[in-house]
């Protein structure tokens, strides 16, 4: 197994861009001790320290920064190559009602995804609460073929 696999780069840009292993792990929908994990592996498999703790915080270490502009370069790079085996000819907009009570954290991940599965589908959302989630809401439509 090669010690740059994808979900280790994504992880490091997920700590990286989110500022910490706990957030990374909720916007990766893993657990702390699995993102920690993949890095302390990772860690070991090049043989540098990624990240340094100064004032309680997570820092990358030199070596980290070095990485992860790779790491980025391969997420987008696997993430585009995926998109264009995977993509549809699905085309329009999707408009979106969600109430409060379901709009989790995982929530803007998944509508990310979407979008980059089927960027050709213009996605809009609205969160409200529940007795005002309706108002000016139009009935769905389906016009699947």
């Amino acid at each position: 197994m090669s010690a740059l696999d994808i979900d280790s780069m994504r992880a490091l840009t997920a700590i990286a861009e989110s500022g910490g292993i706990t957030r990374a792990a909720k916007r990766l929908n893993l657990s702390q001790s699995a993102v920690s994990h993949k890095m302390k592996r990772l860690e070991h498999k090049l043989n540098r320290s990624l990240f340094a703790r100064a004032d309680g915080k997570l820092n990358l270490s030199a070596d980290g920064e070095k990485l992860l502009d790779y790491a980025q370069r391969l997420v987008k790079l696997h993430d585009e190559a995926y998109a264009s085996f995977h993509q549809s000819d699905l085309a329009g907009e999707l408009r979106l009602g969600i109430t409060e009570d379901i709009s989790a954290p995982g929530m803007a991940q998944i509508l990310s995804s979407f979008s980059t599965s089927f960027p050709n589908v213009a996605l809009t959302s609205r969160v409200a609460h529940t007795p005002n989630w309706c108002a000016g809401c139009v009935p769905a439509k389906s016009t699947w073929r």
